[in-house]
């Protein structure tokens, strides 16, 4: 809808000649909806498109920044930021969940410190100010990646988080919401509590006809009763309650950034089981999904099928994650790989291959030939 109804307007306010007030919003908005239906090309043109006309525009940035997460692009994220930090910090709004995505970067890049340190300088300073709806959402996602991530952070006493907490834990308004209030009770909440806060959440919209409640029947109850198996280690369990729904999260809200937290708890999950078939699945399965997510291209989808095939049989799941990280490393980002043009010299070595190859085994039949007529006539 966010897509298709600023494409509608847009034209209208392109085809005239006089200045529009606040032209580069409606290019970032635009951006935003193409990057959320998996169109990452014009939605990065768009996105630009908006920064051309207000470098400041932090909304056109916040685009652009989905964009940049969704081809893989992270060292290149983290470099657009630091050089236009000047810039998006002007808007209050959403220049804190600017600097959500910038860690977001850090963690793909390993730098989990600096993802902590984004975390407590951003979000949990403890500077006074009440946390509003979206900075919360944004330290509590942090704060459950870095955990994925093996690297719990020290936010147990911040009064911001439960002081927020306290005041909404019972709203039950939306799904996306109550998983992260889970994500932040899981950080110091006590077993208990978290049950309460999940039996009140049941009891308010298990049977309600509101979109939140049909929103918990189909994916909400359970990705929460994943999260639970996932605190007690009942690994195998999680994956056999994320895996039929793993196409199906966006129906709890946020964006495809925000939902891909549910993509690393599968993966870590399946990772850990003793399940050897949800082994596989980490190789086969979930590590495709998350590699077609950074790469975003149609080109690439069978190729990522096959490295994926590949990645079975070479050894486990910690060898094929290292032999993505090599190529990475070599290549400074997996974008490479990303644009048509840059296979075309592959295309072209090996069409000149395959020529050669042809050619050899024809001289190579007809001299055979020739040899096998020799011998006839001998005789």
């Amino acid at each position: 809808m966010l897509r298709d109804s600023v494409a509608r307007v847009l034209p209208i306010w392109e085809s005239s000649s006089s200045h529009r007030p606040l032209k580069s919003h409606l290019y970032g908005m635009h951006a935003f909806g193409l990057g959320e239906t998996n169109m990452v090309p014009q939605a990065e043109k768009q996105a630009r498109l908006g920064l051309e006309l207000n470098e400041h525009d932090a909304w056109a940035t916040h685009a652009l920044v989905h964009t940049i997460e969704y081809m893989g692009q992270t060292s290149e994220g983290i470099n657009f930021l630091e050089k236009t930090d000047n810039h998006w910090h002007q808007c209050d709004i959403i220049a804190p969940h600017i600097d959500w995505h910038w860690a977001l970067y850090e963690l793909e890049q390993d730098n989990w410190e600096k993802a902590e340190e984004i975390l407590q300088h951003h979000f949990l300073n403890n500077n006074g100010t009440e946390l509003n709806r979206i900075k919360y959402t944004d330290a509590a996602s942090l704060i459950y990646r870095l955990k994925l991530a093996g690297h719990p952070c020290s936010s147990q006493s911040n009064s911001q988080l439960k002081q927020f907490l306290d005041v909404h834990l019972r709203d039950h308004q939306t799904l996306f919401q109550d998983f992260h209030h889970y994500f932040v009770l899981d950080n110091f909440a006590d077993t208990e509590t978290k049950k309460d806060f999940l039996r009140s959440l049941k009891e308010t919209v298990e049977s309600s006809d509101t979109d939140t409640g049909k929103a918990y029947r189909e994916i909400g109850s359970r990705i929460f009763a994943a999260l639970e198996r996932f605190d007690e280690g009942d690994y195998a369990q999680v994956v056999e309650l994320l895996y039929p729904i793993r196409y199906r999260t966006a129906i709890g809200g946020g964006s495809i950034a925000q939902r891909d937290i549910f993509t690393l708890l599968l993966i870590h999950s399946a990772v850990y089981s003793n399940n050897n078939q949800h082994q596989q699945l980490a190789k086969r399965d979930s590590v495709t999904m998350k590699l077609s997510t950074m790469w975003r291209n149609m080109t690439y989808e069978k190729a990522v099928r096959i490295m994926s095939l590949g990645m079975k049989h070479a050894g486990g799941m910690k060898r094929a994650v290292k032999k993505i990280e090599f190529l990475i490393n070599l290549n400074g980002g997996l974008y490479r790989y990303a644009p048509f043009q840059s296979t075309l010299p592959f295309y072209q070595r090996y069409m000149f291959d395959l020529a050669i190859v042809t050619i050899v085994v024809y001289l190579l039949d007809k001299y055979c030939k020739r040899n096998r007529q020799k011998k006839v006539d001998w005789y």
